[in-house]
């Protein structure tokens, strides 16, 4: 049995899930899900909150494994440096509190969705809400969606 922390990290609003892994791909537990959105208004402070709240999930759920989504290009080069900081950030808090983790690029998570090349963010989006209500029946906003579905995806290919 392992405890499985995915995470779809951003700024403003990041998702996440918790599963209990029993061995096989298909026997998992969804433990919880939701997200996190940090008050302060500066990109520092916000990387800080979104670090200390990971920190106390992973530390309360007794996390092994944490998932990552991989950062991808924008369109704005201060928000591509940005996300990195947290990303590495939330790094050290993963190595601070001894687990493991995977980062998994988006468009490779996407692959469970069969996406089609040229897909809007804004379908995307909507296909990974669709793909967790359709698997789990849960409404869920789209960033925990996201994190969710990278879940699946690293499941039934790498612990099947």
């Amino acid at each position: 049995m392992i405890k499985i922390l995915s995470i779809d990290q951003s700024l403003n609003c990041s998702g996440y899930c918790v599963v209990e892994l029993n061995g096989k791909n298909d026997d998992f537990i969804l433990i919880k899900h939701g997200f996190y959105k940090p008050k302060s208004t500066k990109s520092e402070g916000k990387i800080l909150e979104t670090c200390l709240f990971f920190k106390r999930l992973i530390k309360n759920e007794e996390i092994e494994l944490v998932l990552l989504e991989d950062i991808q290009a924008q369109m704005s080069l201060k928000t591509f440096k940005v996300l990195g900081m947290l990303l590495g950030a939330l790094l050290e808090v993963i190595d601070i509190t001894h687990c493991h983790y995977r980062i998994i690029p988006p468009a490779t998570w996407r692959k469970i969705l069969k996406v089609k090349k040229g897909t809007k963010r804004k379908e995307l989006k909507q296909q990974s809400k669709q793909f967790v209500l359709n698997k789990f029946g849960l409404d869920v906003i789209d960033d925990v969606a996201d994190s969710i579905c990278m879940l699946c995806y690293f499941i039934e290919k790498y612990e099947g």
